[in-house]
C-alpha cells in the first residue's frame, strides 16, 4: 500500500498503481495548483489597481463594472484639479526651471497656483481695448505707399527652391560604412523602404543653419545678412503649398507638448525647443508639438520665431501644429501706432527697408498665416485654441461641426467684427470668438447661455463656467486648453480647472512673468513646466 497521497489526490491510487500512472497523475495536480496559483495572483492584481486608483482607458472603464472589493473602499477627497468623470488628469507636481538652467525642480501645483493667482490679481488685467477703426484704417495707409508692381517683386534666392532625396548611402551613411554595418541584402531593403527615400526641404535645412549662425545667445541678439529676406520668401512659398493641403481643424495625438503665446521672444522659444527636440531633429523626439498662436508682436523677433517655427513645421509636417492667434492678422500686426516699435511690420521695415519690408509683411500675411488652422484637439478629448471657445445663440449645437467643415473660409483677416447676423455660417464671427475670447473672472452679466462682452471691445466677448460646461457636454471634450493672456507663472486653471492658459513667452514687456507650457503623455495625463522670470 503507498498510503496517503502527501498532494491530496481528489481520487488517490490504490494498492499497486501503475508508475507511469502515478506520473500522470502528479503532472496533473501540478497543472491544477498552478492554475489555481495564476486566478489568485489575477485577483490580487486587481484589488492592488483599485487600491491605487490606476487610470484606465475610458473604452474599459466604461464597459468594466465595479468590483465588490472596489465599493468597500473608503471615499478619498477630491482634488480641486481632478475633473469627476474625466479621461485626462492634471499632474500635482510643476516642473520649475530657473536661469539657463534645464534641470528644473518639482514643485506642488496647488503652491504655484496660489502664487501665480496673488500676482495676477495684484497687477490687474493690462489687456489693451481693441479700436478696430484705427486698425482698418492704417492697414489702408501703409499699404497704400505701394502699388500692385511692388507686391510682385519679391527677393529670391539664386538657385533651385525645392527638396533634398535623402538616400541611405548619400545622407546617413558612406558607401565603406553600410558595408560594415549591414549585409547585402539588409541594404537593399533599407533602400527600397520609403523611410530611405524621405523628402527633407533644403530651405528649412537653410533657414535653421542661418539661424543659429545669426544669433548670439550671450547677448539675445541677430546679426542678419542680406541673405535672410530671400530666404524668408522662399520658406513662406513652400510653407503655403504644405498648409494648404491642411485642415483648418487640427488632430494632434499625444505625447504632445503645448505652447501659449511666443510674441517674438526668440530666446524663450529656442530654450525650450533646444531641451525638447533630441540631437536637433524631430525624428528623434517622442512627442508632436502644438502652438497656440500669437507667434509676431510685443517681442523682439518676430520674424526670426516665425521663420524658425515654419522650418521646423517644413521638416516634419505630421509632429509640429501652427494655431493661429489674434495677431496672425494684418489688421493687429501692422498696428504700429498701437505697438510701436515691436510692431510686426515696423520690425519687417527696420530689418530690410520700407519696401522690401512691407513687400515680405505682406507675404507672411497672405501666404503663411491665413492658412494657418484655428483649433485643435489632442486625442479627441481636448480641445485647444488661442483664445477660447465660439460663442452658442441657441438651437442646435453645430459649433464644433463648422470648426471642422472643409468649406470654412481662409480669412487673410477676421478682426473687422462686420455683422454676419444674416449668414447662415458666420464664419468671420467664429474665428474671431475663436481668437480674441477670454474666459471671465467674475460671473456677472452673462447672457442665458455663459457669454458676455469682454472688455476688449470690438465686439469681442468672454465666457463664463455655464459656457464651458455646455460646449464640453455637447462636443464630449474634457479640458480646454488656450494662451491669449499673460500670467504670472505662464499658467492659470480657470472654470473648475476646465480652462487651462498658457503663456510661454517669460519677461514680456518687462512684466518679470513666466512662461509655461504643457506636456500631455500617453498615460493622460497633463503635465505643467514653468520657466521662472530671468
Amino acid at each position: 500500500m503507498l498510503g496517503k497521497p502527501r498532494l491530496g489526490f481528489k481520487n488517490p491510487p490504490q494498492g499497486a498503481m501503475e508508475q507511469p500512472a502515478l506520473v500522470s497523475a502528479l503532472h496533473r495536480r501540478i497543472r491544477e495548483l498552478e492554475e489555481e496559483l495564476r486566478i489568485e495572483k489575477q485577483k490580487n492584481e486587481r484589488k492592488n489597481d483599485v487600491k491605487e486608483n490606476t487610470l484606465w482607458p475610458w473604452d474599459e472603464l466604461r464597459n468594466s463594472s465595479p468590483s465588490p472589493n472596489a465599493r468597500k473602499q473608503p471615499k478619498q477627497p477630491r482634488s480641486p484639479t481632478d475633473v469627476r468623470g474625466s479621461t485626462f488628469k492634471l499632474a500635482s507636481q510643476v516642473l520649475v526651471l530657473k536661469g539657463k538652467d534645464t534641470f528644473g525642480q518639482q514643485t506642488s501645483l496647488k503652491r504655484v497656483l496660489a502664487e501665480s493667482k496673488g500676482r495676477d490679481d495684484r497687477r490687474g488685467d493690462d489687456t489693451p481695448i481693441l479700436q478696430p477703426a484705427s486698425h482698418k484704417t492704417l492697414w489702408k495707409a501703409e499699404c497704400a505707399e505701394h502699388s500692385s508692381d511692388d507686391e510682385q517683386q519679391l527677393p529670391h534666392c539664386p538657385g533651385s527652391i525645392g527638396r533634398a532625396n535623402l538616400t541611405l548611402q548619400s545622407s546617413c551613411l558612406s558607401p565603406n560604412t553600410s558595408d560594415r554595418i549591414m549585409s547585402t541584402k539588409s541594404r537593399t531593403v533599407l533602400e527600397t523602404s520609403p523611410l530611405a527615400g524621405s523628402q527633407i526641404p533644403i530651405i528649412s535645412q537653410q533657414v535653421m543653419a542661418y539661424l543659429e549662425s545669426a544669433y548670439c545667445r550671450d547677448t539675445n541678439t541677430f546679426s542678419h545678412s542680406d541673405a535672410f529676406p530671400s530666404l524668408v520668401t522662399r520658406l513662406c512659398e513652400e510653407s503655403e503649398k504644405v498648409l494648404q493641403q491642411e485642415p483648418l481643424y487640427a488632430r494632434v495625438a499625444t505625447p504632445c507638448y503645448v505652447f501659449g503665446d511666443v510674441h517674438g521672444n526668440y530666446a524663450d522659444l529656442s530654450y525650450f525647443l533646444s531641451s525638447l527636440i533630441s540631437f536637433r531633429n524631430l525624428s528623434y523626439s517622442s512627442g508632436n508639438i502644438l502652438f497656440l498662436g500669437d507667434y509676431v508682436d510685443r517681442g523682439e523677433y518676430g520674424l526670426e520665431c516665425v521663420a524658425l517655427l515654419l522650418s521646423l513645421k517644413l521638416s516634419a509636417p505630421e509632429r509640429v501644429f501652427l494655431l493661429r492667434g489674434n495677431h496672425e492678422d494684418p489688421l493687429v500686426n501692422g498696428d504700429i501706432r498701437h505697438y510701436g516699435n515691436t510692431s510686426f511690420l515696423q520690425q519687417c521695415t527696420e530689418l530690410f527697408g520700407v519696401k522690401t519690408g512691407n513687400v515680405i509683411w505682406k507675404h507672411v500675411n497672405s501666404t503663411v498665416f491665413k492658412n494657418l488652422p484655428l483649433s485643435a484637439d489632442i486625442d479627441r478629448k481636448i480641445f485647444c485654441t488661442h483664445g477660447g471657445i465660439p460663442r452658442f445663440t441657441g438651437g442646435t449645437d453645430t459649433r464644433l461641426a463648422d470648426l471642422q467643415d472643409p468649406d470654412f473660409p481662409r480669412l487673410e483677416s477676421f478682426s473687422t467684427f462686420k455683422d454676419e447676423k444674416g449668414s447662415s455660417k458666420p464664419w468671420v464671427r467664429m474665428t474671431c470668438d475663436l481668437c480674441w475670447s477670454d474666459p471671465k473672472d467674475r460671473e456677472t452679466g452673462m447672457d442665458d447661455f455663459g457669454f458676455a462682452d469682454n472688455n476688449r471691445g470690438g465686439g469681442t466677448i468672454c465666457f463664463g463656467k455655464a459656457a464651458v460646461d455646455d460646449f464640453l457636454s455637447s462636443t464630449g471634450f474634457e479640458y480646454v486648453v488656450r494662451a491669449h493672456q499673460e500670467k504670472s507663472d505662464g499658467l492659470r486653471l480657470s472654470k473648475s480647472a476646465k480652462v487651462i492658459t498658457l503663456f510661454s513667452s517669460s519677461d514680456y514687456e518687462g512684466h518679470r512673468n513666466g512662461a509655461g507650457l504643457l506636456f500631455i503623455n500617453t498615460v493622460k495625463e497633463i503635465r505643467m513646466i514653468i520657466k521662472k522670470a530671468s
